[in-house]
């Protein structure tokens, strides 16, 4: 296995502002809809790039948090009144929402030992993302290119 390029070399700076500006989709074999890519690209922007392309289960995970996260919010809606309830009681939503609570915790306790796994120790992590966010755009900036802006 290959060792990591310090995360403050020219080279690692250039790696980091290569990977910032593409985007990094769903595996093709786990469905994520429409509604759960907002959870999505907010769950592949906490790692660079690369720490995603480089362990494909953790995209698998990653993606199925995405739709947890993303029937959370449906179900939130529903209890709240603000989406029609889909022929289920309140009670059967109540619990159905503990339920994929409990089924996104499980999903983020594997992303982060995951990640600590794949990355390294928490300070190396620590250092490598606040580089990685540091090249990343803001997404409120008008005036630079923003990847799949123009798809």
């Amino acid at each position: 296995m290959s060792r990591r390029q310090p995360v403050n070399s020219a080279t690692a700076a250039v790696r980091l502002m290569a990977g910032a500006a593409a985007e990094v989709s769903p595996p093709a074999h786990v469905s994520v809809p429409a509604g759960a890519m907002p959870f999505w690209r907010a769950i592949i922007h906490a790692r660079p790039r690369e720490d995603w392309l480089g362990a494909p289960t953790l995209m698998n995970a990653a993606a199925n948090l995405a739709w947890t996260q993303w029937r959370i919010d449906q179900t939130r809606r529903m209890l709240d009144g603000e989406v029609e309830i889909a022929a289920r009681a309140p009670a059967q939503l109540a619990s159905d929402l503990l339920k994929m609570q409990r089924l996104e915790m499980g999903y983020l306790r594997v992303l982060q030992q995951h990640g600590r796994a794949t990355g390294g120790e928490a300070a190396v992590v620590a250092k490598r993302n606040a580089a990685a966010r540091d090249v990343r755009p803001p997404e409120d900036d008008d005036f630079l290119a923003q990847p799949g802006a123009y798809n």
